[in-house]
Formats: structure tokens, sequence, C-alpha cells
């Protein structure tokens, strides 16, 4: 195996030949509609993928370069002035793939990961449902055996670029007959295939990245099936504990994550905001000070924080559920430094003209600030999870959980 230092020589050299460096430290994606978005993250991780420098942590059978996670982190500190596939690491290669890497058969696992790691398969979580709310062990949309197929039916929401993506990782109930948690099995669907049925949401401000499927009788093979039937709370927690360490800035698989879609979102509105306040002349007024400062103090104790989490659940020091405090963190921290940038860019916020200087981006964060505090689960869960799997406080009371779920009242039965 490659020594470490001599890997990020390497890698320094390839960067610097390869891969389109950030201009001014701005993130071109920003800029971008999501179908260029995604087009140009596929790109950038099909050359990532050429060059050897995706999937570090991959085993090189499933297409990775089967390095370890110090490798990993030198690859993030050499690309840090790089433009990296974000969108695709965040979605795809972070959760996703870990997801089978860990629970799929060695059929899917050759199958499907080098896809992922190549660029060629861009994926989807499929977990949220309209009626579920939080309630994630509450799917209603379910999977029905049929011989050798299963069936399946149910609507999902909240996809990110939904329409855009080729394929779906989704959780839905194969029993009803035993209580909520243990009816739940995970299932690779093509969201191509008949019966699948894409519409996007438009939100407040304007933009429309996320989505609902509808499935009506989408016919499954055997081998979608993840896991083992009943398995899917289990596969579930996982997934969310990658997403989760994903959208806190903290993962071992997809190296360096940033962006206007992840957590490194808060940098650049902190750089935006001393951009804007000096091109102002207001730097030194007191108010403006205070808040630019508390912008700072937030982002640098994320990436503290980051730090800590890491090498605490490296060592088994602290619990994967550890991962719900980053979360949480990351949500309130991009929800409060949005509400800051609002603030300090007043009415330019919606009808200014310096939109290079990141007055005008404010307005619209300011709209759907607090969807970060939703996406990846809510930061109520973050706070139930981190109590309970962190702390050691008792669970909270439950009417369905020991219940067969066919036996739960739902909606108006209630």
């Amino acid at each position: 195996m490659i020594d470490v230092e001599e890997f990020r020589l390497q890698a320094r050299a390839w960067l610097a030949e390869n891969m389109p460096r950030l201009e001014n430290g701005l993130d071109p994606f920003e800029a971008m509609s999501d179908d260029e978005d995604d087009r140009h993250a596929k790109s950038l991780q099909r050359t990532m993928y050429e060059g050897g420098y995706a999937g570090i942590v991959f085993p090189k059978e499933y297409g990775g370069q089967g390095l370890t996670p110090a490798h990993n982190r030198a690859w993030t500190a050499e690309s840090k002035d790089y433009q990296s596939p974000h969108r695709f690491n965040m979605s795809t290669v972070a959760i996703i793939a870990p997801a089978i890497l860990e629970f799929g058969t060695e059929e899917q696992k050759k199958r499907w990961l080098p896809g992922i790691l190549s660029g060629e398969h861009f994926w989807a979580q499929l977990l949220s449902e309209p009626s579920g709310g939080s309630d994630l062990a509450g799917a209603l949309t379910r999977a029905e055996q049929d011989g050798d197929t299963w069936v399946l039916n149910g609507s999902k929401v909240w996809t990110t670029g939904g329409h855009l993506r080729d394929m779906g990782f989704c959780l839905a109930r194969t029993d009803w007959n035993v209580p909520k948690h243990k009816g739940l099995s995970f299932f690779i669907v093509d969201l191509h295939a008949p019966g699948v049925e894409i519409q996007k949401i438009t939100q407040s401000n304007g933009n429309a990245e996320f989505c609902q499927e509808y499935f009506n009788d989408v016919v499954l093979p055997a081998d979608a099936l993840v896991g083992e039937p009943g398995q899917g709370w289990a596969i579930a927690q996982r997934v969310l504990f990658f997403e989760r360490s994903a959208i806190g800035g903290s993962t071992i698989y997809a190296g360096r994550i940033t962006g206007r879609k992840a957590g490194g979102g808060s940098t650049r509105r902190q750089r935006n905001l001393v951009n804007l306040t000096r091109s102002r002349g207001t730097n030194q007024e007191p108010q403006t000070r205070k808040l630019v400062a508390e912008a700072h103090v937030l982002t640098t104790v994320r990436t503290h924080l980051i730090t800590r989490i890491n090498a605490g659940t490296r060592t088994g020091a602290l619990t994967p559920q550890t991962a719900a405090v980053l979360k949480m963190f990351t949500s309130e921290t991009s929800a409060r430094i949005a509400s800051i940038g609002y603030e300090l860019a007043g009415p330019e916020a919606v009808v200014g003209d310096d939109a290079a200087l990141g007055a005008l981006s404010f307005g619209p964060e300011y709209l759907v600030r607090q969807s970060r505090c939703i996406a990846g689960g809510s930061s109520e869960i973050q706070r139930n999870t981190i109590g309970e799997r962190v702390l050691g406080m008792p669970r909270e009371r439950s009417d369905d959980s020991d219940r067969p779920f066919g036996e739960v009242r739902r909606g108006r039965q209630a």
C-alpha cells in the first residue's frame, strides 16, 4: 500500500494537472441549474475515477482504491482548492454506496458499486412519505412478493433531484403483521422503470430541486432486495448515520463534501458576509462586527466538532449516533447564518444588484433556512437521538411500537 505522504504528493500533482480550481474560492455550482449541477458533478466524479482518486477507502474489487481513512483525509486536504462533485458525493458516494457495501450481496456490490464510483449511476434515497412526517418507521409504501419478483406501490417525497436520478434506495413495508420497525425492507429501484412517476415540487424561493415519486405496480426483480426481509429498519439506521455524517461534513467515504448542497455552505456564506460588509464600508460598525463574529464562531466550532466526532467514532470513544450532534449543529448553524446574512444585506437581499458580493443570495436562503433543520432528519428527531442514544435518557412513550402495524389506527381512524 502506498505511503500516505507519497499519496499526498501524487494527489497534489494530479489535481493541479487534471481538476479545475475554484475561482477566488467560489464554487461554480452556485450559478448552475440542478441539471447542469448533476452533469458537472458526474463529469468530475468520472475524472477522479479514471485518475484513481474515487472511492479511496472502498475495496479494489468493487472499483475503489483499497486505501485507508488517512489517505482519504490527505485527499480532502489537498483537494480543498479544487472543484468537487459534492452533489454526487452527498447523495450517492457518502450514503448509498456504504450502505450497499455493508448490506449488499457480493453480486450487488460488484454490480452497483463500480457504477457509483465511476459517476455512471446517480442515486436517490427514497425514505420520507407524504403521511409519515418524522415517523420513518411508519412507512406505508409497500412491496409484496409475487413469485420471484416484488411489486412496489406507494409514494415517497422530498427527494433531492429525484427527476434527475437513475436509481433509488427505497424503504418499503413487506410485513403488516409485525410491529412497524420489524416489517420493513430495502429495495433497489430503477427510477426509469414502468410504473414510476416523478413530480417536481416548487419551493417558496423558486427552486424545484425536491420531488415526489409515485410507484404504481412497479415490478422489482428478486435481487432488488438488499439484506433480508424485515431488516429494513437496521439498514435505515445506518443510512441515516451516513447521511447525518455527510450533512455535518464528516465522512470517510466521499472525501471532501462542500458546496450549497452540503455543510460547506456555512463557510461560503460567512465569506460572503465579510465581502459584503467590506464593500459597503460597514465592517467597523459594532452591530455588524458582532453578527459577522457570531457567524465566524459558529463556523469555527463546527470545524472543530467535525474533527472531534471523527476522531471519537474512529476510536470507539463515541458511538455512531453522535453523528446526530454534528448534523443538528450544522443545520442550526446554517439557518442562523442565513438569518444573519439577511439582516446584514437588508433590502438588497431582495432587490439588490450586487449579486457578486452575495447580498442577493441571502434572500432566497432566508426563505428556506428552516428546511436545513428538517432535511436529513429534523432537529427535534436529532435531539431525541442524542438524548436516548448518546446520553442514555429514557425513550419517549410510543403506543404503536409493539402492535402489529396492520392494527395501528392511522389518519381518520385515529
